[in-house]
């Protein structure tokens, strides 16, 4: 039998092998870990990319990208109104038209003065006709005529008086007879002059600006008969009818709700730490509930100027063609946008 001493001294002997044996294992280890190829280990650049690449669905609803309520531009009674809800028209279709016999007689009539304003006008720059002329000078020979004898007559008178043939009244009264022919021959000089000189250039002025004046109102009075005609400002569809036919319309009446429809908007709302990331020409695949199984192309035509102060959220627009009007404005959206991605959008 072994003793104490001996026993003890072969368990430290079995202890410290196993230390050696174990030292030499955990080398070994060390080694092959360090032997590992570069190519597999864990690359944090990859890790970081990864991660900066992500999906994200947002909400929203189609948005028409135009929408206005249109009337005509003067008052008067609805004469037609053939369109009614979901029909198109082109951009300036006539939509609607007013009774258009009073604006068309008010046009007539202010051609017909402005015809008569002109005829004036021609006259006045023609001169006198020689005719006129030719009696201002008859006119003229006569009263010159007729002041010769006068004062031919009052010199024969003033001998006779002194003489004492005649009275001294018939004195004065042929001194008034030659005062008043000679008024008269003055007068025809006047006249005359007037009549070779032709209207004053005041006058002709006058009359320019009566025409130009009336050229203007049968512009206004054109431009008032086409304003009977409602046209559409834009390629669209009726989205409500708002008046009838024998309706009495002002200026400020709506005949038509019209809306664009083709492209369309899917507006999305979009949250404060999206917003940096969102750049113009970014992609995104529009879905709807109402047809499933189908999805659109919508681009961001522009970045979002404004956040909602109280919700922190922005209204994203992408533009979504919609040629067969299929996508009507108020439908529920989702739109899928992969963000990080080098090739979705760029800055503009």
């Amino acid at each position: 039998m072994l003793s104490l001493k001996q026993c003890v001294s072969a368990l430290c002997a079995v202890i410290l092998s196993v230390s050696v044996t174990f030292t030499a294992w955990c080398q070994s280890s060390t080694r092959s870990v360090e032997k590992v190829p570069e190519a597999l280990q864990e690359n944090p650049l990859m890790r970081d990319s990864a991660a900066s690449v992500s999906k994200e669905e947002l909400v929203g609803e189609i948005v028409a990208i135009r929408k206005a309520a249109i009337g005509t531009k003067v008052a008067g009674r609805l004469a037609s109104v053939p369109l009614f809800v979901g029909d198109v028209a082109g951009m300036g279709q006539v939509m609607a038209n007013l009774e258009p016999q009073d604006l068309e007689l008010a046009l007539l009539q202010t051609e017909a003065n402005l015809e008569v304003t002109k005829a004036r006008l021609k006259i006045l720059e023609s001169g006198s006709r020689p005719e006129e002329k030719k009696q201002a000078e008859e006119q003229m020979r006569q009263a010159k005529a007729n002041m010769k004898n006068a004062q031919a007559d009052l010199l024969r008178i003033r001998d006779l008086c002194q003489s004492g043939a005649v009275s001294k009244s018939a004195g004065d009264a042929a001194e008034a007879r030659a005062t008043v022919t000679e008024a008269q021959y003055q007068q025809a000089l006047q006249q005359k002059a007037l009549v070779d000189l032709g209207p004053r250039l005041e006058e002709k002025e006058a009359i320019r600006a009566q025409v130009r004046q009336l050229e203007a109102a049968v512009k206004v009075a054109r431009l008032q008969l086409e304003y009977a005609y409602l046209r559409a400002p834009f390629a669209g569809m009726v989205a409500q009818r708002l008046s009838d036919e024998g309706t009495f319309v002002t200026t400020t009446t709506p005949v038509y709700l019209f809306i664009q429809t083709d492209p369309i908007y899917a507006v999305v709302d979009c949250s404060e730490r999206l917003i940096p990331q969102l750049k113009a020409g970014m992609k995104a695949t529009i879905r709807l509930d109402a047809l499933p199984g189908r999805s659109f192309a919508g681009i961001l035509e522009r970045v979002p100027a404004m956040l909602d102060s109280k919700t922190r959220i922005a209204r994203a627009e992408f533009t979504v063609r919609n040629p067969n009007m299929i996508l009507k404005p108020g439908m529920f959206v989702r739109a899928t946008i992969q963000f990080g991605d080098s090739n979705n959008g760029a800055d503009r």
